[in-house]
């Protein structure tokens, strides 16, 4: 039997192989982590981000709403009714009224 000193080329080929184990062991990590990434942190991420964006739609909505019925009372009372401040909070509660009629009549 011929063991790896007696043939000089058969030890090269071991040696090249222990050279670039560090190698394949640096590929299998990097492929490990790409697939736990694909796999588990992106869905989470994408999760995140929509409770996120929910949240601050949640917060951020009834502010909006708020503000704008304000900026449509100044608006009417100073340019459509001159300085008839009830005049346009009738006409707001007046909309707002037949909206909530049509809500309720949609939810029976």
């Amino acid at each position: 039997m011929e063991n790896a000193l007696d043939n000089p080329n058969q030890s090269s080929v071991l040696e090249d192989q222990t050279a670039d184990l560090p190698s394949k062991v640096v590929r299998l990590v990097d492929q490990l982590t790409t697939v736990i990434r694909n796999v588990a942190l992106k869905p989470i991420g994408k999760i995140a981000g929509i409770v996120l964006a929910s949240i601050g739609i949640m917060f951020l909505a009834p502010i909006i709403l708020i503000l704008g019925i304000i900026g449509v009372i100044r608006v009417l009372d100073t340019y459509a009714f001159a300085s008839h401040t009830w005049i346009s909070e009738g006409l707001i509660g007046v909309i707002f009224i037949v909206l909530g009629i049509i809500f309720l009549a949609k939810r029976k």
